[in-house]
């Protein structure tokens, strides 16, 4: 038998449709590449969609501290008022603060100015213990440009000054002679210049031995005292004299506080015209923009202080 003829099959190839399919194969491996460099073929390189940097998610991005995560000053028995707060007037009521303004880093250089050391206490005064106007006292430690503590004997009571307001400090809580005691955070301000009137007062002040006087008060009264247990008194140095409330003023570091009655208030509303005059402290840059930067507890009684000033001064 003849052997059998080998049967061919037809070639599955079709040469005609090869070139076609591996053109498409190549495009789609070079537009592969293409994305992981990040870029579009036939696009002028675009950047793809992909690789554009968008704004990060609330998930990715840090959420803002709370107030339960930022930890807060707590009062240590002497009623100061808390971090970012306001000092109170003379003869304000309980709980009645003018509103805060915004907070913000203080415009000068003044370097860290916090006080090196304290005078010596041993503890505060009691509910029965008063300063009396005439006594003798070392200024301690500095709160602010407007209030500290006067030391008699190791006993530490709280003063602020009549016949100004100087502008606020960001307060922090610090442990001071085995008490804690609130102080100015460096260049941080609630009221323009807040950081710098304290530097100013602890350059006048710091340790001094002073006099203290009253108002409505005669040598050997006690002194009156504020809603917040501050003895309210005026300050003057016994090595030369110089009236520090009047210094602070002079120099720029506070208002003459026409808001409340103040028998040294011609001679604060004097010290305060020549510092806008010369351009010192707070009042470098300018009278408006002061009063500008003033929170509106302070505007509203400040409208008045050029009237109240020249009536004192009859």
């Amino acid at each position: 038998m003849p052997p059998a003829k080998a049967t061919t099959m037809p070639s599955l190839r079709a040469p005609h449709l090869l070139p076609p399919l591996l053109l498409a194969l190549a495009l789609a491996g070079t537009a592969c590449e293409a994305r992981d460099q990040g870029t579009i073929p036939g696009h002028g390189g675009l950047t793809s969609a992909s690789d554009r940097t968008s704004p990060a998610t609330d998930e990715e991005s840090p959420s803002p501290t709370t107030d339960e995560e930022s930890p807060s000053p707590t009062r240590d028995g002497s009623e100061e008022p808390t971090a970012g707060t306001r000092e109170p007037g003379p003869t304000e009521p309980t709980g009645a603060t003018d509103t805060p303004g915004e907070v913000t880093g203080s415009t000068d250089t003044a370097p860290d100015c916090r006080q090196s050391r304290d005078v010596p206490t041993t503890r505060r005064a009691r509910d029965n213990e008063r300063l009396v106007h005439g006594q003798v006292a070392v200024i301690g430690h500095i709160i602010d440009g407007d209030t500290f503590d006067l030391v008699v004997d190791g006993v530490a009571y709280r003063t602020r000054i009549l016949g100004l307001d100087a502008p606020e400090c960001e307060k922090e809580q610090k442990p001071v002679g085995g008490m804690m005691r609130f102080r100015c955070v460096p260049h941080q301000d609630n009221d323009h210049w807040g950081w710098e009137s304290y530097c100013e007062m602890v350059r006048l002040a710091s340790m001094e031995e002073v006099v203290v006087s009253c108002e409505g008060t005669v040598p050997g009264e006690a002194c009156p005292l504020d809603v917040y247990d501050r003895t309210l008194a005026y300050v003057d140095r016994t090595s030369d004299g110089a009236d520090l409330g009047e210094a602070l003023v002079r120099a720029g570091g506070a208002w003459s506080f026409t808001r409340y009655e103040s028998e040294r208030r011609a001679t604060y509303c004097d010290a305060e015209d020549d510092a806008i005059a010369d351009g010192l402290g707070m009042w470098a840059i300018g009278r408006d923009a002061v009063l500008a930067r003033m929170d509106a507890g302070t505007r509203r009684w400040y409208r008045d202080r050029d009237a109240r000033c020249e009536d004192a001064r009859q």
